[in-house]
């Protein structure tokens, strides 16, 4: 889905839900409300992958606002702090470096991190201040462009789990002028990209896309009835006797069946295979 702006990606996916009446749904990361771009849909059974659909990197882009420090790390937020301090482009530059690779960040406090079994985002609201710990992101690529002396176009892959909100505020932070995120854009959640999605008011039961459209890189095994029987039963003894592809996990289907029926997953701890998950 290419979510738009000004809805929350639960109200995103219940319209999707209702649009389509399906019984059950979920997404594979959370877009704020006044972000855009893709959100990956589970639908029914294909939510006990959520896992696998959060597990790829992302893209980002979007602006990035020096000057300006709020309590969201974005403009949504009240602000704390104003400068008019510019920065050179040497030191955008060095600070831009810094944040590239391994880095440890702390996340927003409007974030839906859980703090002693409560969201931080519903602890800010309520006016307090959490202490949230520092955690690792990698920023595989980062690169910025000038449009005016307090504003940055940007675009960023990064690991799943990594606050663009916090990069932006570090990133001013680095500068001495503070800095937030004016706006965001989700272009790619690995293995999908925003090209391939399609909005709200497209959406159509044509467009579900086959589960395992989630594991590009998995092995495939087509296995008997009676083997699938024993299999989702919990009878592993099966796997003994088939020969199952090499590689971390491999989804299977009864061979009567069309790929867009996905019965589960099979995972490679070590040397041995194991059900690790059955739709």
């Amino acid at each position: 889905l290419d979510k738009p702006t000004g809805l929350s990606s639960a109200q995103a996916i219940a319209r999707v839900k209702h649009r389509l009446n399906i019984g059950k749904i979920g997404h594979a990361g959370t877009l704020d409300p006044d972000a855009s771009g893709l959100l990956v849909c589970l639908l029914n059974s294909a939510t006990r992958l959520v896992s696998f659909a959060q597990a790829g990197r992302k893209k980002y882009t979007g602006i990035i606002r020096l000057g300006i420090t709020t309590t969201s790390d974005d403009l949504q937020g009240e602000i704390l702090t104003k400068s008019d301090y510019v920065p050179s482009d040497e030191q955008v530059e060095i600070a831009r470096r810094r944040l590239t690779g391994k880095i440890m960040q702390i996340p927003p406090q409007i974030s839906a991190v859980k703090v002693n079994g409560k969201r931080s985002y519903a602890l800010s609201r309520k006016g307090e201040t959490v202490a949230l710990s520092p955690r690792p992101a990698e920023i595989y690529s980062f690169s910025l462009s000038r449009l005016d002396p307090m504003r940055f176009t940007y675009v960023v892959e990064t690991s799943p789990g990594t606050y663009v909100r916090s990069l932006a505020r570090d990133l001013g932070e680095m500068l001495g002028s503070g800095g937030c995120i004016e706006s965001l854009r989700r272009e790619a959640s690995y293995p999908f990209d925003v090209s391939q999605s399609i909005t709200l008011d497209e959406l159509s039961i044509d467009d579900i896309l086959s589960p395992d459209r989630l594991l590009p890189n998995a092995g495939v095994l087509a296995l008997r009835g009676e083997q699938v029987k024993r299999l989702r039963s919990g009878d592993q003894s099966v796997l003994s006797v088939i020969g199952v592809p090499e590689g971390e996990a491999t989804a299977f289907y009864a061979d009567s069946c069309s790929p867009n029926e996905l019965l589960g997953l099979l995972h490679c701890n070590g040397q041995d295979w194991k059900l690790a998950l059955n739709l």
